[in-house]
C-alpha cells in the first residue's frame, strides 16, 4: 500500500507511515529524471538541455502531524549518498544526523539536535555544491559540511563525474506529516566548449577577469574570449547569491 496520498485542494503530500519499519524505501518520493542544464525562460517555457549535471539540491516545506518517526531526505552524487535525517519524538527540538554512503561504507559527517521540531510548516533545504553540504532550516544556515572528492560511479567508465539513477529522495518512516512546495534544484553548468579556462587551467593577470554567461549553452563568454580587462568593466559586484546558504555581501 502507498503511504503517499496528494491532496490537489491543497496541493499538499500526506505521508501516512506509522507502520513502516526503518529503512524501506517505500515511504520515500524518489526523483528518477536525469538532471542536465535545462532551464526556464522568461516566458516559463521549459527548455531541455542535453549536458548531465552533477551538484543538486532539494527544498520543501515540512509539517509533522504526530510526533514520533523521523523523516529523511538524500541526494546522490557519483556513487555517494548524502543523506539528512530529523528524529521526530520530542517536542521543541529533533536531532539530526548527515551520513555519507559510498557502496558499502557509511559515515556520520555531522549529528547535533536543532531547535526546529516541525510542528508548525517549516521550510528545510538540503544541497551539494562543489564537495560542500548545506543544511539551511527555516532560513537558517545549520551546517556547512565539506567532504572529501566524491566516489566514482563504477558505471563511469570515461571518468566524467557521471551520477547515474535517482538523485534526490524525500520521505520517512515511523511518521506521519505533510509536505508542500517541493522542488528540486540543479548547481550551475558549463559545457566544455572554448579555448580559454576549459580543457587547462588559466592564470589571470592582476587586471584581468574571467567572465561566464548564465545560460552556458547560449552565452558567449571568456570561454572564447579569454580573459576581460577590469578597465572594460561597468558596475561593481555587491552580492554572493548562490548557493543560498552561503548568501553574503561583498
Amino acid at each position: 500500500v502507498d503511504p503517499w496520498r496528494f491532496d490537489d485542494e491543497s496541493n499538499v503530500w500526506v505521508l501516512e507511515a506509522q507502520d513502516l519499519e526503518r529503512g524501506r524505501s517505500a515511504g520515500l518520493l524518489r526523483l528518477h529524471q536525469r538532471v542536465n542544464d535545462g532551464y526556464v525562460k522568461a516566458d516559463g517555457e521549459r527548455v531541455y538541455g542535453q549536458n548531465h549535471v552533477g551538484d543538486v539540491a532539494v527544498e520543501f516545506t515540512l509539517r509533522r502531524l504526530s510526533p514520533g518517526g523521523r523523516v529523511r531526505a538524500w541526494l546522490v552524487a557519483q556513487a555517494d549518498t548524502f543523506e539528512v535525517a530529523f528524529e521526530l519524538d520530542q517536542e521543541g527540538v529533533s536531532k539530526a544526523t548527515l551520513v555519507r554512503r559510498a557502496g558499502p561504507e557509511l559515515s556520520v559527517l555531522e549529528e547535533s539536535e536543532v531547535r526546529f521540531d516541525f510542528r508548525d510548516w517549516t521550510r528545510v533545504r538540503f544541497e551539494n555544491v562543489d564537495d560542500v553540504l548545506y543544511l539551511t532550516i527555516a532560513g537558517e544556515l545549520v551546517w556547512r559540511v565539506p567532504y572529501e572528492r566524491n566516489t566514482r560511479h563504477p558505471k563511469d567508465t570515461a571518468g566524467v563525474g557521471l551520477s547515474i539513477g535517482e538523485r534526490v529522495a524525500v520521505g520517512g518512516e515511523g511518521c506521519h506529516l505533510a509536505l508542500r512546495e517541493l522542488r528540486v534544484w540543479r548547481d550551475r553548468h558549463y559545457t566544455r566548449r572554448g579555448a580559454f579556462g576549459v580543457e587547462m587551467p588559466l592564470s589571470l593577470a592582476p587586471d584581468e577577469v574571467y567572465v561566464l554567461g548564465d545560460n552556458s549553452d547560449e552565452s558567449r563568454d571568456s570561454r572564447e574570449w579569454g580573459p576581460v580587462p577590469v578597465s572594460d568593466l561597468l558596475g561593481r559586484p555587491r552580492w554572493v547569491i548562490w548557493p543560498p546558504g552561503a548568501i553574503r555581501e561583498l
